[in-house]
Order: C-alpha cells, then structure tokens, then sequence
C-alpha cells in the first residue's frame, strides 16, 4: 500500500493513559458546569484517570451529570440553579 500524505499534522487524543506511566497532572477535577457539559468533563477526566467531582443544585439532583462524577455535593439547598 502507498503511504499517504496529508497536507496537515494528525494530532491524536492524548486519552489512552494505558500506554502512559506518567501520573495524572492532577488528582482531582472539579466540574463547576451542568448537563451535557459536565457530562463531557466527567467522560474526558475519566479517560486520562483523573477523578471527577460535581456540584449540583437541588433541581439537579437526578442529571445525569451527578451520577457520572466520582463524588457529587449539594449547594444551594433551597436555591435555584444559578442563586446556589
């Protein structure tokens, strides 16, 4: 087969940590967004082995979100989403 030259570099995804011995850059990772977003943050921690931490509103106390971190804490008790 012929080798084939892209005229641009192919930057690949640093997410297999397998292949890598070096530690974490940190240990923790806090996800101070909600929904999807944070979602995507608990996926990507998660892929470079680094623990995930979430905060949630009452309201949000079923997303998706708050059961994809590794821990999860409640601010704002009896606040809406954007006064807690």
């Amino acid at each position: 087969l012929p080798m084939l030259r892209l005229p641009f570099p192919i930057l690949l995804r640093p997410s297999a940590r397998l292949f890598s011995s070096s530690p974490p850059p940190f240990p923790k990772l806090l996800a101070a967004n909600r929904g999807e977003i944070a979602t995507r943050i608990c996926r990507a921690a998660t892929e470079l082995d680094i623990k995930t931490v979430s905060i949630y509103a009452n309201e949000d106390r079923f997303t998706q979100h708050r059961y994809k971190a590794d821990q999860a804490f409640l601010v704002g008790a009896n606040k809406s989403p954007v006064g807690a």
